[in-house]
């Protein structure tokens, strides 16, 4: 997992970075295509949905993840744990990330189920906002990028109709 020995630094920043950059980006995604996808399920009236509001739908997604972080780390934070696998040569020995407390493995799951959940909304509202005008790209671009970040959600892109620009 690590591409060299785990440090106590290295432990500590892996869960922020990769948790909130992965929270950052499906949330981004989320309120863009909620935007597109309540412009079109209105198409009678008008709508406006402000900057503003986007930014309150991410922050409420980041601040939600980040509480779970933050209960995470005052629980039992990972810290670099010593693998012996062989005892005879040492040079075998690694560190490897490890949570410090078995109470930490409930919160752990929230901060999973959480990250599916956000992954899941993603996909449903890129699904519902497919069938968007080529003047809405980002519904193109949220399919390419969620494809790229989880090679299992090819078979959901077999569900979405591909229609010929004109």
């Amino acid at each position: 997992m690590w591409p060299s020995d785990a440090s106590e630094f290295s432990c500590k920043a892996f869960p922020w970075l990769f948790l909130m950059g992965m929270s950052l980006f499906l949330a981004c995604l989320v309120a863009k295509n909620y935007r597109i996808c309540k412009i079109m399920s209105q198409r009678l009236r008008r709508v406006r949905i402000s900057v503003r509001q986007l930014i309150l739908i991410v922050a409420a997604i980041v601040a939600v993840e980040l509480c779970l972080i933050m209960l995470w780390y005052l629980v039992g934070a990972p810290e670099p744990l010593l693998i012996t696998p062989d005892p005879v040569r040492p040079s075998l020995n690694y560190h490897d990330c490890q949570t410090s407390t078995e109470d930490s493995s409930p919160v752990v799951l929230a901060i999973g189920v959480y990250s599916t959940s956000l992954g899941i909304a993603a996909v449903v509202i890129a699904f519902l906002s497919r069938a968007a005008p080529s003047e809405y790209a980002v519904v193109c671009v949220t399919r390419l990028a969620l494809l790229r970040a989880h090679p299992g959600l090819r078979r959901v892109c077999c569900l979405c109709r591909h229609r010929q620009v004109q």
